[in-house]
Order: structure tokens, then sequence, then C-alpha cells
């Protein structure tokens, strides 16, 4: 799973414009998780509370789905999809980490360029 779990954050860090082992260096520096859940077919789906609408809030959840069981939905445009299950298949979520990495990103790209420009500048006063 980490060797998945790797490739996926390189794939990720690349679609980002980062550079291809940023966000695998990233869970270097942190803790990391594995949590696995197994959630059996109810022979009566109407008793089945499930979970509360929520978003992940680590950086990619992998989850694969009992061929035979539906039950993941996402929000779309206002409304409740169900994730049909493919077979031999993982379902990977992008979770809150990945969401909050984007919304700076281009804070992270500002500050470069405005150093990279001011070194340029006190360069060529000598």
């Amino acid at each position: 799973m980490k060797r998945v779990g790797d490739e996926l954050l390189s794939s990720l860090s690349v679609i980002m414009g980062l550079e291809k082992h940023d966000l695998v260096g990233l869970h270097k520096e942190v803790l990391q998780g594995l949590r696995v859940n197994y959630y059996p077919p109810c022979n009566n789906p109407e008793q089945v509370l499930g979970l509360s609408p929520h978003s992940d809030s680590s950086t990619i959840t992998l989850l694969m789905q009992d061929d035979d069981v539906p039950g993941l939905e996402i929000r779309h445009k206002g409304n409740w999809v169900p994730v049909t299950p493919i077979p031999d298949a993982l379902v990977v979520n992008v979770g809150d980490v990945i969401e909050v990495i984007e919304r700076f990103l281009p804070f992270v790209n500002i500050i470069f360029k405005i150093v990279e420009k001011t070194t340029y500048i006190s360069d060529s006063f000598r």
C-alpha cells in the first residue's frame, strides 16, 4: 500500500505543478496513518445508518469497494451520485490536505517570484 500511495502522491505532485516527489517528501516529515475499515453487506439495507456526509481529512484515501455492494456516493453539482464499484479497482479520494496545499500554491509561486526578482535587482546594482 505504501508503494501505491507514493506513486499516487508523485502523480498528484506533477498534476499540481510541483516537483514529482514534493508530496512524498512532505509525508516523510509528518505522521502517516493507515486505517482499514470493513463494512460487510447487510441483509436489511434499510436499517443501515451509514456515515454522515464528510470530507476526508487525509491527503488521499484509498477505497476498495466490494463489487456487489454499492454505498459510496459523491456530491456533484448539488446532487448525491452513487460511485459504481469497478471490479479489482481502487477508488482514490483526494482529501482536505490536497485542498489546503492547492489554495496556498499561488502564494508560494508569488513569494518565489518576488524573491527571485529581488535577487536579480540586487545583483544588477553591483
